[in-house]
């Protein structure tokens, strides 16, 4: 009995090992491991995807900040042109405000005068200008013009010696006198008459900004005006040949409204009193500026009138007028002349 002892044990042991060592394989073949075997073949397969999409979508992004990146370098540029642009911008507005804030008691020369300076000269110099639509622009004889870096004198009209030919012949006419000056807007003679003691009225259909205790404002047309009294002395300076045309915003009209004036005039002037007239003359035309006036056309204006001088004026250039003693039938018909006559009233 004892001798079969041992061996027994020695089996039992045997056996024991055997299973210890067998239990991961039958383990492995347990049909529940199998479950998690493949669990964990899924979770592998989830991971490995997951991995995969995650490569893909680190990808897509770098490409899509690579775009991103492009497109804010691209932007960048053009917000650095802009802000470039609009640091020139501001540069020329401060340059402007410096301008326009001009300080007249610092030194200044006309090397400072640039194409935008000569614009607003030029223009304000005009009859279109800020003074003009202010009614303060007087017609000056001479013209300056602007240009960059320099002045110069551009244009002298025909008032240059319009206006010395209108105080000539009222050298004979006593201060004190009554004086009517037809079509006064724009001209200064009817205040240097006044200051001179003349008894001024000054007739014009558009306002005149003048005033003077000597010196009569009348806003109408001198063909409709009515007045009691009687002037010594009528002046039409550059009037005559615009009434009745398209000039200075009138109503061109048929009839002959610049004889219709004359014939007023006459009326308002006493016997043996002055008018001094100066207009237009040469080949006789008309258009919506205004008239030129032949001998025949002239001379029926001066009907009722005896004239006691007639000067004629003529441009030789830009700058330059000359009087001339020539016909008026014989003149240059592309030659600017202006006749400038002192008559009395026929008895």
């Amino acid at each position: 009995m004892s001798a079969e002892r041992p061996s027994r044990s020695l089996n039992g042991s045997a056996r024991s090992v055997g299973k210890k060592l067998l239990w991961p394989a039958r383990r492995f073949f347990d049909p529940r491991f199998t479950g998690v075997h493949q669990a964990i073949q899924d979770v592998r397969t989830l991971v490995a995807a997951d991995v995969n999409a995650a490569s893909e979508a680190a990808m897509f992004i770098g490409r899509t900040l690579d775009t991103v990146l492009a497109h804010v370098e691209e932007h960048g540029e053009k917000l650095a042109s802009v802000q470039s642009q609009m640091d020139e911008v501001q540069s020329q507005v401060d340059d402007l405000q410096r301008r326009l804030a001009f300080d007249p008691e610092a030194p200044h020369s006309p090397e400072e005068i640039d194409d935008n300076i000569a614009r607003v000269l030029n223009y304000e110099a005009s009859h279109q200008g800020f003074a003009a639509q202010s009614g303060l622009w007087f017609n000056p004889p001479l013209l300056v013009g602007y240009e960059p870096t320099r002045v110069e004198l551009r244009w002298v009209n025909e008032r240059v010696f319009e206006v010395p030919y209108v105080f000539r012949a009222l050298a004979s006419v006593e201060p004190g006198a009554e004086v009517l000056d037809v079509g006064a807007t724009e001209s200064s003679v009817c205040l240097s008459l006044a200051t001179l003691g003349y008894r001024v009225t000054a007739i014009d259909p558009r306002s005149n900004p003048l005033s003077h205790e000597r010196l009569e404002v009348v806003v109408g047309r001198i063909e409709d005006w009515e007045h009691e009294g009687e002037f010594d002395a009528v002046i039409c300076l550059s009037t005559i040949e615009h009434l009745g045309t398209g000039a200075y915003e009138q109503e061109a009209v048929e009839r002959r409204v610049d004889l219709e004036a004359m014939k007023r005039m006459r009326e308002f002037t006493r016997a043996g009193g002055m008018l001094v007239l100066t207009t237009a003359v040469g080949r006789s035309s008309v258009d919506e500026f205004g008239r030129v006036y032949d001998r025949e056309g002239l001379d029926q204006l001066l009907e009722g009138w005896d004239v006691t001088d007639l000067t004629l004026g003529q441009r030789r250039d830009p700058k330059t007028w000359v009087t001339i003693d020539e016909p008026i039938d014989s003149l240059d018909p592309d030659a600017e002349t202006v006749a400038m006559v002192t008559a009395t009233k026929a008895l």
